[in-house]
């Protein structure tokens, strides 16, 4: 006969998982009516306690793992969204018993390192990665260690990990159609590291939506730096058809491009639209506020940390789709200046060159 499962019971009592678990293994985390009513529809069924898996569960540190690396210059990072999906982890294991364990590191090779020291020490049970870069060295020494590990993005197609991605192309074209409909036909974007995956998935995205709209498609500028925001903003501005938006890979970018903006005299919205890849607090503190594509990070944070907690539990997992972007206008943004649009419609088509 086949073996009666958690599953099979949570089905039965109409209740989670989780929930047959606390019940079975006399945990707290359910109520004592709840419980005694699990209790008896696992004798009914059958069910008999699995010894292996006892003994698996009894082993296990009930940790699990993060491990990022950290900016040199710590006071350039942009960390709202990571703080936020950090907390929405934390939030997911603190209902399982799970205590999430935080490293920090300046080199992938130095991370590889954390991995292993933490599976030969038995330290967690299994770990998220994020930011996974082209040929990511981090994924195959993982499954060479056998250390469980969910990425926290889209690597579909370049590793058997299990990942739960967010879809980055949708977003670009989501900002692009957005930037068009208020008359913008000259939009340039400023982006980060295409070491990173999802940076070159949202620069292709940039530019088949830009190409699709009929738009000039020479103003991608990508492994730009924080430090570059200025300089590039610069550059952009001093073509002989400027950009009428912008669109910044971060929020330390788009304020080193207001203050640049501002020092050059160009008026927010009126003469230039700006708009952030990521919101955060920054971007509602901004003069204007930034207009900026949103992730609810807290969520996504909840579904990576459910689904390497369902991969621990031994339950198959495959690559499952996180949050979706949104974009939350501010007043950063506003309709292409009527005397450029003008100029563009007559042009388009004749790029000029970054001087």
């Amino acid at each position: 006969m086949t073996r009666v499962t958690i599953a099979d019971i949570a089905r039965q009592a109409n209740v989670s998982t989780s929930a047959v678990s606390y019940a079975l293994n006399g945990r707290p985390g359910v109520g004592e009516a709840t419980r005694q009513e699990i209790l008896t529809i696992a004798r009914n069924m059958g069910w008999r306690p699995n010894q292996a898996a006892r003994a698996l569960q009894a082993a296990r540190a009930h940790a699990a793992g993060l491990v990022f690396l950290r900016a040199k210059d710590t006071a350039e990072e942009s960390s709202g969204f990571l703080l936020r999906f950090m907390d929405g982890i934390e939030s997911e294991l603190s209902e399982h018993d799970t205590v999430l364990v935080i490293h920090a590191v300046h080199e992938i090779s130095a991370e590889i390192e954390v991995y292993e020291r933490w599976y030969a020490e038995h330290r967690v049970d299994g770990v998220v990665v994020i930011n996974p870069v082209v040929d990511d060295p981090r994924l195959p020494a993982l499954l060479q260690v056998g250390l469980p590990a969910v990425v926290a993005g889209d690597i579909r197609g370049s590793s058997p990990l299990p990942a739960v991605w967010t879809d980055d192309a949708e977003a670009a074209t989501l900002a692009v159609e957005y930037m068009v409909s208020l008359g913008h036909h000259r939009i340039a974007r400023v982006g980060g590291a295409l070491d990173y995956l999802h940076t070159r998935i949202r620069s292709d995205a940039f530019g088949k939506a830009i190409a699709a709209a009929g738009l000039p498609g020479d103003l991608c500028i990508d492994n730009a730096t924080q430090h570059d925001a200025e300089r590039i903003t610069r550059r952009l501005l001093s073509r002989k058809r400027p950009p009428t938006a912008i669109l910044y890979e971060t929020d330390t970018m788009a304020m080193r491009g207001l203050t640049t903006l501002r020092e050059l005299g160009i008026s927010v919205p009126a003469d230039l639209s700006v708009m952030v890849w990521e919101d955060s607090p920054m971007c509602r503190l901004a003069y204007p506020p930034l207009t900026a594509l949103r992730r609810d990070a807290f969520n996504y944070g909840r579904l990576v940390a459910a689904h390497l907690l369902t991969r621990l539990s031994g339950q198959p997992v495959t690559d499952r789709r996180g949050t979706v972007a949104e974009i939350q206008v501010r007043e950063s943004t506003g309709p292409a200046p009527h005397r450029l649009a003008h100029e563009d419609a007559a042009r388009r088509g004749q790029p000029d060159a970054l001087t």
